[in-house]
């Protein structure tokens, strides 16, 4: 008797758990993609190789520059603004 009323009590037991949901467990996993941009955006490493690309870049445009003919004129002109008086 005890053991039928045993087994009976795990069956109900077992169909009552089964039958919950499960409770949300936070925030949604981060997908891989998600991950590497928040890494990225966190790193300084990789921040300053940013910089550092930007002023080769910038550099390299600098120097393309020099390479097309230029013309410099400078021409300096002088005048008293005031008479001298001895």
């Amino acid at each position: 008797m005890i053991y039928r009323l045993l087994v009976i009590f795990l069956i109900c037991n077992g169909l009552a758990v089964s039958a919950q949901e499960p409770a949300p467990s936070g925030p949604p996993p981060l997908t891989l993609e998600e991950a590497i941009n928040l890494a990225q955006a966190n790193n300084r490493q990789v921040k300053n190789a940013i910089l550092a690309v930007a002023i080769d870049d910038d550099q390299i445009a600098e120097a393309r520059t020099y390479r097309k003919p230029s013309l410099n004129v400078y021409a300096l002109g002088s005048q008293l603004l005031t008479p001298l008086d001895f």
